[in-house]
């Protein structure tokens, strides 16, 4: 069971990573990147979704995220058959990803594809 603090830090969109490794369930994590998304674009497309066990290197060293002005997010998920998931259903909304189903991780990482940053 989720304490009340932890509710509240992953119901906080100010926050762009979850610092604590909180798992969340699937329809939870959904909810809180299609959110996101809506409220930072006008669609899927513009969006990139991926998964690591090293989500700062990711973002910040492989994508050439912003870290300060960019839109991204980090969240854990329960397993790797949800992060699977996850990243199915979005590739199929359009979000760009080249996640290796071979190669998943219980954390996976959504940004905002920007001039400057690298699919």
């Amino acid at each position: 069971m989720i304490a009340e603090d932890q509710v509240a830090a992953l119901n906080d969109f100010t926050v762009p990573f979850d610092i604590r490794r909180i798992p969340m369930p699937e329809k939870a994590i959904k909810q809180r990147i299609s959110l996101f998304v809506v409220n930072h674009s006008s669609g899927y497309e513009e969006w990139f979704i991926g998964t690591s066990d090293d989500i700062e290197t990711q973002l910040f060293e492989e994508h050439l995220v912003d870290r300060e002005n960019g839109f991204y997010r980090a969240l854990t998920t329960e397993s790797i058959k949800s992060t699977r998931k996850i990243l199915k259903y979005y590739s199929e909304k359009g979000m760009a990803s080249d996640y290796d189903l071979s190669n998943v991780h219980d954390r996976i990482y959504v940004y905002r594809m920007e001039n400057g940053t690298r699919p």
